[in-house]
């Protein structure tokens, strides 16, 4: 496999390797060590930086080089609500990228059918409520809707405490 160029799209240099580690049959513990000869630049850079501990992880690896690139589960969120269709792209490869962001946004795999329900609830509901507020909360990163809904109550009352927060500006957030 030849070493990844700063010009090569991360993701398909990752998803490339897995399948070719897959496909020799490596032992998912020495993945870390075929993979690091073929980084370069940021990638490189993601690797050198992280604990000596980890370096040997190859999940530990990849996270560290997607989060280096600034992929993270926002990003795949983000591409699955795009809603575009790629010049030239099949329905079975439609159907496959879109899969294939699910389970990354989602990770359904490490997650209960409530949980995923309530990551879905939580993205309809910060995308209905006021701007600022989406900001205030995200900022706070809540890990449930629960939290986010609380938050936003913590919000508007001290908006209100401050006599800041009119209640026709609170009809806005809803």
């Amino acid at each position: 496999m030849p070493t990844l160029k700063e010009t090569d799209d991360i993701e398909h240099f990752l998803t490339t390797f897995e399948r070719l580690a897959q496909a020799a049959q490596w032992p998912v513990e020495s993945w870390a060590l075929h993979l690091i000869p073929l980084l370069e630049g940021k990638a490189r850079a993601a690797y050198v930086a992280m604990d000596a501990e980890d370096a040997c992880d190859y999940q530990k690896v990849k996270s560290a080089v997607l989060r280096k690139y600034e992929i993270n589960k926002e990003t795949y969120r983000q591409r699955f609500r795009d809603g575009a269709v790629r010049a030239n792209e099949t329905p079975r490869e439609l159907y496959t990228r879109l899969k294939g962001l699910y389970e990354k946004w989602m990770t359904p795999r490490e997650k209960t059918k409530e949980q995923i329900g309530d990551t879905i609830i939580m993205e309809q509901y910060l995308k209905m409520v006021n701007p600022e507020l989406r900001s205030w909360i995200i900022e706070r990163s809540p890990t449930s809707t629960d939290q986010a809904v609380t938050l936003a109550e913590a919000y508007i009352a001290a908006r209100q405490a401050e006599g800041k927060f009119r209640s026709r500006i609170t009809l806005k957030l809803w």
